[in-house]
């Protein structure tokens, strides 16, 4: 093996661990790497993608509630760590956060409305809680959830609205049987969950999803032109998708909008070292901004709201 093999291995584990928000030794047992390999496998099927499509909605959601109420933990440190190998896509989430999260998850009837992810049950195991989508095999992974704690936050979702989750463990309920919206960028906004860790450097991360592209906004950390590079150009990218980086200037926030392309249509151009550079300065080992959610002048773009397994 040569020593250009081997060294764009290294490389390219290391920037595997920035993406999934692991440590280099847990990257490494995924084999060597050359250059222009795709790092982050694509969810391997149409069903897994929408689960963790609607899962990316759940997870902003959370997020623009930790705001809301000011918690001490950064928003964008919700999902601190992405497993893509070894099973089912695995999310690791701050304890304090699980019970805020599987809120948005798990389905519930609040008045004549559905919240949370239509199909979606729990299925707890020994330290961890699988998220499963009844008649299919898609499923996401939370991490270190305990049977225990498990429980505990069971417990005191069962007090919000009906618990569909709970009553209609085998068969879906009749709000759950609407049809998905085909039009949503399914595959880019799944690519987005599996990469989340690369935003843990801003104040607070939304999204507003239309049929053909994805606009994720944030404040502090990288600019929108590096996300931009790294998710449509470096070996951390998401296949089939361009992507292009910009500012509100009035504000400060930044962006970036994904959209999907032909299969094939884009191709590897060269690792953009530069946007890892800038990357690194701003995002390790924190947030180039801490921002509190009561500041004035942090409020979010007018009109941005996720909308992907929005409560319809």
């Amino acid at each position: 093996m040569s020593m250009e093999v081997v060294g764009a291995s290294a490389a390219h584990d290391e920037k595997l661990g920035w993406c999934l928000g692991s440590r280099p030794n847990m990257v490494r047992r995924q084999g060597r790497r050359g250059p222009g390999d795709l790092l982050v496998p694509s969810a391997p099927s149409r069903a897994q993608a929408e689960l963790e499509a609607a899962v990316l909605s759940a997870v902003t959601r959370t997020m623009a509630g930790m705001r809301r109420r000011a918690r001490a933990l950064r928003p964008t440190l919700l999902v601190r760590r992405v497993r893509v190998d070894g099973g089912p896509l695995a999310l690791e989430v701050p304890a304090a956060a699980v019970g805020d999260l599987l809120a948005e998850v798990l389905p519930a009837v609040v008045g004549d409305q559905l919240i949370g992810i239509a199909g979606v049950r729990p299925a707890p195991g020994r330290e961890h809680l699988d998220l499963r989508v009844l008649d299919g095999r898609a499923a996401v992974r939370l991490l270190g959830v305990t049977r225990s704690r498990w429980r505990e936050v069971a417990g005191q979702l069962a007090g919000n609205g009906e618990p569909v989750w709970r009553d209609a463990r085998h068969e879906r309920h009749d709000r759950e049987r609407a049809e998905p919206d085909d039009r949503l960028p399914v595959p880019v906004l799944s690519g987005v969950l599996r990469r989340l860790p690369l935003l843990s450097g801003a104040a607070w991360l939304t999204t507003v999803v239309r049929p053909d592209s994805a606009e994720l906004y944030w404040r502090g950390g990288p600019r929108g032109e590096v996300i931009a590079a790294i998710l449509a150009d470096s070996c951390c990218r998401i296949p089939d998708t361009s992507a292009v980086g910009y500012a509100l200037p009035d504000n400060g926030v930044r962006g970036v909008r994904l959209s999907a392309v032909e299969v094939g249509g884009t191709g590897w151009r060269g690792e953009p070292e530069w946007a890892w550079g800038e990357w690194l300065a701003v995002t390790v080992p924190g947030p180039a901004l801490l921002e509190s959610a009561a500041r004035a002048d942090a409020a979010v773009p007018s009109g941005v709201l996720p909308s992907c397994g929005s409560r319809t």
